[in-house]
């Protein structure tokens, strides 16, 4: 298990430091009805984060989820490392939505919390404590004194701690 979280966590740096220079711009909405009927499910039976009635579904194919969350994100791509294509992320202020290229289509690779403005499972956030967490997941499949990870499905979710508070939040794919 600790070699999946060092693996998944290499990724996610590699996603940032890959190439490429940050630009931001803002997305632009599509035909809802075209970009719904590609919409792949992804891993319904993983781990699900929901903002604003939107379900953000790990391994979904990320166009449809983008256009329904709408707003204006910050937008940067680079070049990816560990997939053929652009790696693209989203940043909403409260959080951050990360994709993966596969056969010309993105797809959701994670999902990281900021603030205590966004709610991962069961109400926890940004600032709640060690206990909570245990209390409210049960037990993870995997432990340090600074990081529990739980897993479900194709997914996983990782709470960080500093002081026993929870300092981030990340939903992630398993995309192997």
């Amino acid at each position: 298990m600790k070699k999946l979280f060092v693996i998944l966590l290499a990724a996610m740096l590699l996603m940032t430091a890959c190439g490429g220079s940050e630009t931001p711009t803002t997305t632009a909405a599509g035909d809802t009805k075209e970009a719904e009927s590609k919409q792949d499910n992804g891993n319904k039976d993983g781990f699900i984060f929901t903002v604003n009635g939107v379900e953000v579904v790990m391994n979904a194919e990320a166009a449809p989820i983008i256009e329904k969350l709408g707003g204006n994100p910050t937008y940067f791509e680079s070049e990816s490392c560990a997939f053929h294509g652009l790696d693209k992320q989203y940043d909403y202020g409260s959080y951050v939505i990360y994709t993966y290229p596969k056969d010309d289509v993105d797809y959701i690779l994670s999902v990281e919390l900021k603030d205590d403005t966004v709610e991962a499972e069961n109400g926890l956030c940004i600032g709640s404590s060690k206990d909570d967490v245990l209390k409210a997941m049960g037990d993870p499949a995997d432990q340090t004194e600074k990081m529990v990870i739980y897993e479900r499905g194709k997914s996983t979710l990782q709470f960080i701690f500093t002081n026993d508070a929870v300092s981030s939040i990340q939903y992630m794919a398993v995309t192997e």
